[in-house]
């Protein structure tokens, strides 16, 4: 019992350990800047769970997954997931250049929903221009 307990506290030592890296990380080599959305795109993926195993398909256009998961047999029971990319142009604090991103992400941070046009907070690498991630 007690050999059990003690992998349990080094498993959570250690994802402790990786999530104090990751928040300094974020704090010492990223600076928050501000970025324009030049495109939204929804892609959809199926998924199923049965017993311990998950079965997903590619992703692809929504509308015909949809219709996959309600007519072909081999799909019956299959999830729709959602999948939005968002690709933004921002300028690093690095070299002062003009980059492209893409983050997963469908909604800022106050809920409302990503558009093009938008402008949105991200966290821009400070030693490599291209390197970026979300608020």
């Amino acid at each position: 019992m007690k050999f059990g307990l003690y992998k349990y506290g080094i498993v959570l030592a250690v994802l402790g350990g990786f999530y104090m890296y990751w928040q300094y990380d974020r704090a010492t080599n990223y600076e928050r800047v501000e970025a324009i959305v030049t495109k939204v795109e929804e892609t959809c993926y199926l998924r199923k769970t049965k017993g311990k195993t998950t079965y997903t398909t590619d992703e692809g256009p929504c509308g015909a997954l949809k219709l996959l998961s309600e007519s072909h047999p081999e799909y019956k029971g299959f999830k729709l997931v959602r999948v939005t990319y968002v690709t933004f142009d921002y300028v690093s604090p690095v070299d002062g250049d003009w980059y492209s991103g893409q983050h997963q992400q469908r909604k800022h941070q106050d809920g409302s929903w990503i558009r093009e046009g938008d402008k949105m907070d991200i966290l821009a690498h400070t030693a490599e221009p291209k390197k970026t991630t979300k608020m």
